[in-house]
């Protein structure tokens, strides 16, 4: 059995499409480390000042 290749990449981003600095999160929210970590990324983009930053954020089940 093949496994299908989405038509775009799965997940949620936050800030600017653009930008030249990105993080890829992937993230269990069941996860007691994952809920632990995911206001981390928010609170980077939110305190990067002029520096265009992206987050990409994978939820997996």
């Amino acid at each position: 059995m093949t496994i299908p290749i989405p038509h775009r990449a799965s997940g949620f981003l936050l800030g600017d499409a653009a930008a030249q600095i990105s993080i890829n999160a992937f993230i269990n929210i069941q996860c007691p480390h994952s809920r632990i970590i995911w206001p981390t990324p928010t609170l980077f983009i939110n305190n990067a000042g002029n520096i265009p930053v992206n987050d990409k954020s994978n939820l997996a089940q």
